[in-house]
C-alpha cells in the first residue's frame, strides 16, 4: 500500500559517558551527540514516522494541562498518541572493567509479539562519531527496507507512460527499478511527483495493466 513504512519509537538507555581501553572517559555529551545524530538520520528517511517516547511524561503533562480549566478553551486539543509498530533501543555499554572499548548496542523489534528483528553491536569510535553514525543509521534503514519493501500499484497507463501511485513522499527516486508482481516485467522510474511517479518497462512492447502491483527491487540484489 502507498503508505509510510512504519511508526517507530526511539529510546536511549545508559549514557554514563564512554570509555576506551585506556580508561579515558569520553564525555556524556559525545554519547548524546552520537545517539541524537542517528535519530536525525532516521528523521530524514521519508518512510519512517519517528515517535517521541523519551519525553513522554512531559508530553502527557502538557496534554493534561491543555485539557484543564487553566487552558484557553478556544485552543482545545483532541490528543491521540500514535502507537508504535516497531521499537528501537539504543544502549551505551560503558564497560566498567575498562578492559575494552565502549560499545553501542542497537536492538530493533516488533511492539506486538516483541520479536527481535535486528541487533547491532559496534565499538565506539570517539574520533569518527559522524562517520560511525552514518554507518549505524544506514544499517537500521537497510534492515527496515528489507522488512518493508516499497510497494505500489500501477494507477494509470497512457501510451508508453506508466503511472505508479507512490512518489517522493514515500521515498521513490529517479532510476529506481520496480518488479511487477507475478509477471516478468521490470519498470524503471524516470519521473517523480510527491504522490506519484512515472516508469517505463525495460522490455519492448510488453503488456501491463492498471491495478497490477509493483515492488521496489533491492539494488543489492540486482544482477
Amino acid at each position: 500500500m502507498p503508505s509510510r513504512l512504519c511508526t517507530l519509537t526511539y529510546s536511549v538507555n545508559n549514557l554514563p559517558g564512554i570509555y576506551n581501553t585506556k580508561s579515558e572517559i569520553i564525555d556524556t555529551h559525545k554519547a548524546k551527540l552520537l545517539t541524537s545524530a542517528i535519530q536525525l538520520d532516521l528523521l530524514k528517511y521519508p518512510r519512517i514516522t519517528l515517535l517521541e517516547r523519551m519525553a513522554i511524561d512531559s508530553i502527557i503533562d502538557e496534554i493534561q494541562l491543555s485539557l484543564s480549566s487553566y487552558a484557553d478553551s478556544s485552543k482545545s486539543m483532541n490528543p491521540k498518541i500514535l502507537p508504535a509498530d516497531l521499537l528501537l533501543f539504543l544502549d551505551i555499554d560503558k564497560n566498567e572493567n575498562k578492559k575494552r572499548d565502549s560499545e553501542i548496542i542497537i536492538r530493533l523489534f516488533y511492539t506486538q509479539g516483541s520479536k527481535v528483528l535486528h541487533v547491532i553491536i559496534e565499538k565506539i569510535k570517539p574520533f569518527d562519531l559522524i562517520g560511525q553514525r552514518s554507518k549505524l543509521s544506514r544499517s537500521i534503514i537497510d534492515k527496515l527496507k528489507e522488512l518493508y519493501p516499497l510497494r505500489g500499484i500501477i494507477s494509470e497507463i497512457n501510451q508508453n507512460r506508466i503511472s505508479l501511485n507512490i512518489g517522493s513522499d514515500v521515498g521513490v527516486s529517479l532510476d529506481q527499478h520496480f518488479k511487477v508482481k507475478d509477471h516478468n516485467i521490470i519498470l524503471k522510474v524516470y519521473g517523480i511527483e510527491k504522490i506519484k511517479s512515472y516508469a517505463r518497462p525495460y522490455q519492448q512492447e510488453v503488456l501491463v495493466k492498471k491495478g497490477w502491483k509493483v515492488e521496489l527491487i533491492n539494488e543489492k540484489n540486482r544482477k
